[in-house]
């Protein structure tokens, strides 16, 4: 008789099939082409340098982050599914602010949150659409026009 162990098998994924295509291409630097000096056009040289995404490491297990209070106690605030760093220029000229994240993205592929590391608070919820794996959109509420970042 044979008999094949549980060792043979593949571990099985703690995330979605969609989820594993976003983590795929999440990795390496991301800029934004909507709105700032990429996307060309009359405009181009009076806007700033782009908004920048650099992805880092990815979890297989997610990592809860937790936030305690007098009234609550302990409590998992966030699921962190790995870390990025979110670059943002407020002005042409002005240096780059960064913002160290975690982020998790929604078993739909269709949210991207990023949770502030250094505050332990939300960072911004985006929708997200991945148009290919080269480029994704990102549409906060508030703002008609999706942020368009592509692989760099």
């Amino acid at each position: 008789m044979c008999a094949c162990s549980s060792d043979d098998e593949p571990e099985a994924s703690h995330y979605t099939e969609k989820q594993q295509k976003v983590f795929a291409i999440f990795n390496g630097t991301w800029c934004d082409y909507q709105f700032s000096n990429l996307g060309g056009g009359p405009l181009a040289d009076l806007q700033p340098d782009p908004d920048k995404i650099v992805f880092g490491s990815h979890y297989d297990v997610e990592k809860e982050i937790k936030k305690s209070s007098y009234i609550d106690g302990e409590t998992t605030a966030f699921t962190a599914q790995g870390e990025c760093t979110y670059y943002s220029v407020a002005y042409k000229g002005e240096p780059y602010e960064a913002v160290k994240c975690y982020y998790n993205v929604a078993p739909s592929a269709t949210i991207l949150s990023l949770w502030n590391v250094e505050e332990n608070k939300m960072f911004h919820t985006y929708d997200l659409k991945v148009v290919t794996e080269t480029e994704f959109n990102l549409y906060q509420s508030g703002i008609t026009l999706p942020y368009i970042f592509k692989k760099q």
